[in-house]
């Protein structure tokens, strides 16, 4: 019961910020003209603006903050919110935080005649209230390009950085960090009648920053064929073939080497919906004799549409937006992903736009796991049947939140965020909830 009003208290004060930052905000909006100039003077506005039409350069600096209450910063299990029956303090019940993060940033972009160029920079700096060890800086970069050498031709390009400090599964423990680079290449040739043929490369490193965790890095490249022929004037039908290798860096017997051929439509389906539906056949030649080699069928479904109906026609143009999609896929030769997914967007006003996600899916992994007994790690109580298990994972999540554009140069955002996994494996199922509010600032 204490804890049911903590949190009703904790909502009451977040949403009091809330309404204090909105009037803030409009107080700043009415003067905001009084200090315009400067202001563009400071952030070199007017070079800005110049750039981009003069010459199609566009550069947009900003700071984000943000504010989040989670009620289970660690993701811990279950059980070890359960009160121990003996009064002694070996099972936590204090997983709680709250994470201030300021994230400056930049975005850029050009646009020439047969050429573009852009991308994105953004550090976050993390700071926990009560775990102030699990302070990290989390950096990402991307960067793009899409080139037209020919009429027939076109090349694209982009590579994806980010360093990320994971929460560890306790207090005691320094965050697990990472680093995921990603880079894809697509070269496309395509005829009058609009039928194309594109090659495909992917390329992804993750890279465990820790010494314990160090052996289970690795790298997979995928090659890629596609096929593209129109059926209509809005839809095409594809298929093509991939091949894929998994490398670890010091855990050889993890190596996979992998083959799908996918088919499937994409475009302007019907009743204004776009969307693609993909179905291939998958194969998993895993290099260790003591795993088993696997086939699985791959989905990709995704839908979406605008509807301008929801809001004033002669105001605001297309306010609501819907994406709906299922995806079916192995996660690097450890588990089989099901999961369904969909998003609505609203623009209510001009300044206010509603946001709401779900997902729900299954993980199902191919190995069998060893279990037995009852044991207590590191505050969390694991009980467990003395056999060996495939472990089967449910999990389910949704974000509701709000963005309003309180000025130019200032606007909000307020979410609620609910995750959940539960497991045919005691002691890993776990419950958070997340409360956020942040504000951008372009400038």
């Amino acid at each position: 019961m204490k804890n049911y009003f903590l949190k009703k208290l904790q909502i009451k004060i977040l949403a009091a910020v809330l309404f204090f930052t909105v009037a803030v905000g409009e107080s700043f909006t009415a003067f905001a003209g009084t200090f315009e100039d400067a202001f563009r003077a400071v952030t070199l506005a007017d070079m800005r603006e110049r750039w981009q039409r003069e010459k199609g350069l566009r550069v947009q600096p900003y700071v984000k903050t943000r504010f989040d209450w989670t009620s289970n910063v660690f993701k811990a299990s279950d059980q070890s919110f359960q009160a121990n029956p003996n009064g002694s303090n070996a099972v936590s019940t204090k997983h709680s935080d709250s994470i201030w993060t300021v994230s400056p940033g930049v975005d850029f972009d050009y646009q020439g005649d047969y050429l573009r160029l852009g991308g994105s920079y953004q550090a976050d700096f993390k700071y926990f209230n009560r775990f102030s060890e699990q302070n990290t800086q989390d950096q990402r970069f991307m960067t793009y390009a899409h080139l037209k050498p020919t009429e027939h031709t076109y090349l694209k390009l982009r590579e994806d950085f980010r360093q990320t400090g994971l929460t560890a599964g306790s207090p005691v423990f320094e965050p697990t960090n990472l680093r995921d680079n990603t880079f894809d290449l697509t070269l496309g040739f395509e005829n009058d009648e609009k039928q194309s043929v594109e090659f495909l490369y992917k390329n992804f490193l993750r890279d465990f920053q820790e010494s314990l965790a160090k052996r289970y890095s690795y790298a997979e490249n995928v090659f890629g064929l596609r096929g593209y022929h129109p059926v209509t004037e809005n839809i095409q039908i594809f298929s093509g073939v991939d091949w894929g290798l998994v490398s670890f860096e010091d855990f050889e017997s993890r190596d996979t080497t992998y083959w799908e051929i996918p088919v499937g439509v994409r475009g302007n389906l019907f009743w204004g919906w776009q969307g693609l539906a993909q179905i291939g056949f998958h194969r998993r030649n895993l290099e260790s004799s003591s795993r088993n080699d696997f086939n699985t069928v791959t989905t990709k479904i995704t839908i979406s549409r605008q509807f301008d109906f929801l809001g004033d026609r002669d105001a605001i143009q297309n306010p609501t937006s819907v994406e709906l999609g299922f995806v079916r896929r192995p996660v690097e030769s450890t588990f089989d992903e099901k999961m369904f997914y969909g998003s609505l967007k609203h623009l209510i006003t001009q300044k206010l736009r509603g946001r709401f996600s779900i997902y729900a899916g299954n993980q199902d992994y191919e190995e069998r796991v060893f279990t037995g007994s009852r044991v207590v790690v590191n505050g969390a109580v694991f009980s467990t049947s003395p056999n060996q298990v495939r472990r089967d994972d449910q999990v389910t999540g949704l974000t509701i939140g709000a963005d309003y554009d309180v000025s130019r140069y200032l606007k909000l955002h307020l979410d609620y965020n609910y995750s959940r996994r539960e497991s045919n494996v005691s002691g890993i199922d776990f419950t958070d909830n997340t409360l956020s509010l942040s504000a951008t600032v372009p400038v």
